[in-house]
């Protein structure tokens, strides 16, 4: 039986300046939903009307170190983890020049179009994104990452090269598990104009995984 699902969204977003070289940016994406069939469960909801599976809130505080350094960090709290609040995010950016910027250390890994803003409810279309595509294990990477961003006539484009692991938590057959990747490389490559817009991606890396029924699978 094919299950419908019913769901509500509310995104908000507040940005707050604190200090000359000090912002402060606070996010909220409120999601309720069910399911329209008893004793049926999809993406965390049954058929008791719910907030948490979905619901997000989030503070990010940017500060500039000197003209070319900034520091980011960003603490989200999610319904599903009954709102424990973490550091997702925490990375240094340095601007080498107009068109390039160099980040290092835990940050978004940019394997989708709306990977950088996917808690942020308002910066995508949908009234929440597609599980299929953006509901994996892992959305963050411990790593180097160079922006490239240009203009060629009407053309809008940028690239990315991020570099580095990524260790998450993850289930195997319905059993908890440590995720690791290794060696991550991913390259992505962006233009726009006008209405258009295209994106690609090649990403590589090597996947490990272990939990109580075997010691180590490795891909």
């Amino acid at each position: 039986m094919k299950t419908k699902l019913a769901i509500l969204s509310m995104a908000g977003l507040l940005a707050t300046p604190a200090m000359a070289e000090i912002q402060i940016n606070g996010f909220a994406n409120l999601i309720a939903g069910m399911t329209l069939d008893d004793d049926e469960s999809v993406y965390g909801y049954d058929s008791d009307f719910n907030f948490d599976p979905a619901s997000v809130f989030g503070l990010q505080v940017r500060g500039d170190v000197s003209d070319k350094l900034s520091a980011t960090a960003q603490l989200v709290g999610r319904g599903s983890e009954d709102y424990d609040a973490d550091f997702e995010w925490a990375y240094m950016t340095y601007m080498l020049n107009n068109n390039v910027n160099i980040s290092a250390g835990r940050m978004r890994m940019p394997l989708f179009k709306y990977s950088a803003s996917l808690d942020i409810g308002y910066s995508y279309h949908w009234l929440t994104p597609p599980d299929s595509i953006y509901g994996i294990d892992f959305n963050n990477i411990d790593g180097i990452r160079v922006d490239y961003m240009n203009y060629s006539g009407d053309w809008e484009y940028g690239a990315q090269l991020t570099m580095g692991r990524v260790e998450t938590d993850t289930t195997i057959s319905g059993t908890p598990a440590a995720l690791e990747l290794k060696n991550v490389v991913a390259v992505s490559f962006e233009a726009t104009r006008d209405w258009f817009s295209a994106r690609t991606l090649l990403a590589r890396g090597k996947t490990s995984a272990a939990n109580a029924d075997f010691d180590t699978f490795v891909g």
